[in-house]
């Protein structure tokens, strides 16, 4: 909200509505790239994951019956699965923390009136 509201400052009334629809698109972009981003992350993450597991079980690291092993495999591929959303939400924690330092740099400009209050 503060980059939104920082975003209109000294701009004449004129200039606003095209200063809305122009922050309002790079919004919907940067949602629609950053969904995608993240996605991509989250699957490249678990592909990595998965591919190490199947080369444990290929070299012979796991060991068990059938049923043992048929379990192993669920509880393993779900745990990779639970690894993977956990690394995205820290990517995403991280970038949100990132993002948020430039708005310390954001223009203070109230007006004596306002800062009073």
């Amino acid at each position: 909200m503060p980059l939104m509201a920082d975003s209109y400052t000294g701009m004449n009334e004129v200039q606003i509505p095209a200063a809305t629809i122009g922050s309002r698109i790079i919004q919907n972009v940067g949602g629609a790239f950053g969904s995608a981003l993240i996605t991509t992350i989250v699957t490249a993450y678990a592909k990595r994951r998965v591919k190490t597991f199947e080369n444990g079980l290929k070299y012979k690291q796991y060991q068990g019956n059938a049923i043992q092993m048929k379990q192993l495999i669920q509880q393993h591929l779900a745990h990779i699965n639970l690894e993977s959303y956990q690394f995205g939400f820290l990517i995403i924690s991280i970038s949100a923390i990132i993002i948020i330092l430039p708005t310390l740099l954001l223009s203070n400009k109230m007006s004596p009136s306002k800062k009073s209050l």
